[in-house]
């Protein structure tokens, strides 16, 4: 069987954040974002705004592009 768990959750689940925490780290950052907006995300049913992912890259140490499947 497949590990489809996204590269985004992945890394969450590692660091030890909730999707709360998440969310809110971004909106610490100047990128407002919820906790279903990033469940969303997480989910691969949205691929977010650009500043998003750079937001959530930079919270979890992934890749803007590739670790949320967006071509560069």
């Amino acid at each position: 069987m497949q590990n489809t768990e996204s590269p985004m959750r992945r890394e969450r689940i590692r660091r030890g954040l909730t999707l709360a925490q998440v969310a809110a780290a971004c909106t610490e950052l100047g990128v407002p974002l919820s906790e279903s907006q990033a469940s969303r995300i997480e989910r691969g049913e949205h691929a977010g705004r650009p500043e998003t992912r750079a937001a959530l890259a930079k919270v979890l140490g992934l890749d803007a592009y590739s670790d949320f499947g967006v071509s560069a």
